[in-house]
Order: C-alpha cells, then structure tokens, then sequence
C-alpha cells in the first residue's frame, strides 16, 4: 500500500489492480474482509470493496487504477476540509490512521488468495474436458 499526498488529495493504491479486487470479491470473498474472534463469536470489522473512493474504521472502497504500470487499484480522498494551522501527516493519521492499518492487514491476504483461485481455477479446468 502507498499513501501520497498531492495538493488537497490523498491517494492510497493497493497492491492489486480494481479487476483483481473484483476477482477476489467473486472467487475468494473472505480475502477483502478482516475479521475478529470474541470467544464463539466472529465479527467483520473491515471490509474492501469497489465502488465510489472512500475510507473509514469500517472499510475502503477503491473506485480505478492507477495510469502507470502495473495497473493498482486506487482511491482519491479529498482533504480540502484540513484546518490550515494542521500538518498534513498528523491529520491523515488523525483521521485515517486506524482504517490504514486495517486496510494494511486485509491486503496481506490479497495475493494469497489471488493465488489459491487461480490455482483453484486451474485445477477445475483440468477436470473438464470438452468433445464436439
């Protein structure tokens, strides 16, 4: 994950392309949420997904890709609101710092998974033969 800073936008890209998040969200949806276990209970405490660029404790949502290769899931958040007199880090840590740690531990598990699907994928290919 990168976060940048230019003029009154922060950017975060992840480590996956938006088509990858897609893929993941149809074939390993477990891989964009991080869960918590209280005893017998487990609670979903973030959740990525795709959609209209936001961020929160609760979830991101990556809404295109970046312009340079490879091609990485983005999302701009605009910080126009900052008060003057605040420096620029204090505040994403203020207000960002505990959904980019959340997001930072549910991207772990991106490629991972990215991995076991195409893995999986591979091998239901391999079980399906076609005759015509």
């Amino acid at each position: 994950m990168n976060v940048k800073v230019v003029g009154n936008n922060v950017i975060i890209t992840t480590v996956v392309s938006l088509e990858e998040l897609k893929e993941l969200n149809k074939r390993k949806p477990e891989a964009l949420v991080l869960t918590e276990k209280n005893g017998d209970k487990v609670k979903e405490i973030f959740r990525v997904g795709v959609g209209e660029s936001s961020l929160s404790v609760y979830g991101a949502a990556f809404s295109g890709n970046t312009n340079t290769e490879p091609k990485l899931a983005m999302m701009t958040l605009d910080i126009s609101g900052k008060p003057a007199e605040m420096d620029v880090k204090e505040y994403i840590a203020d207000t960002y710092g505990a959904a980019i740690l959340k997001l930072s531990r549910v991207e772990e598990q991106f490629l991972p998974a990215l991995e076991a699907a195409a893995s999986e994928r591979e091998a239901i290919s391999s079980m399906i033969s076609v005759e015509l």
